[in-house]
């Protein structure tokens, strides 16, 4: 039951948070784009521009190289990116591409997504939880600490 309104330009963001403003939070969710495509990156950073969002989060796979993490890192840095999401730890091996990723990219790691159940499978990112994933002392299941 909560409110949600869809969005296909800036003008219409601009618009969709203007009446959203009474809200105490608004979260805005955009579909999915290549680092690879220049257009729609700025067009992303024209949204999000228009959205006057006060953190711009980065959803990456857990399961993906090194290499691929900080080019996308890279490449999303001209939306304004602040924080980032690892997902699918369920499906790593291992955490041991974070510490580079977030060496080399700069950003804080916010969340942590392992599983497919929203919301029970987000969860806040754990300084301590994550280095022992890191060190492959824990993996990443689902424990209590």
């Amino acid at each position: 039951d909560l409110p949600m309104l869809v969005v296909s330009s800036p003008r219409e963001m601009r618009d969709a948070v203007r009446r959203m403003s009474h809200l105490e939070l608004v979260l805005v969710d955009t579909a999915g784009r290549s680092p690879k495509d220049d257009v729609r990156i700025r067009e992303l950073r024209a949204f999000l521009s228009e959205a006057g969002a006060d953190e711009i989060h980065l959803v990456l796979s857990s399961v993906a190289g090194l290499r691929t993490l900080q080019h996308t890192a890279e490449r999303f840095a001209a939306v304004g990116t602040t924080a980032l999401i690892l997902t699918k730890l369920d499906e790593a091996s291992g955490l041991g591409n974070a510490l580079p990723l977030l060496r080399s990219c700069k950003m804080p790691l916010s969340y942590l997504t392992n599983g497919q159940n929203v919301p029970d499978d987000i969860e806040v990112a754990d300084p301590r939880r994550i280095a022992r994933q890191i060190l492959a002392l824990q993996g990443p299941d689902k424990d209590q600490d």
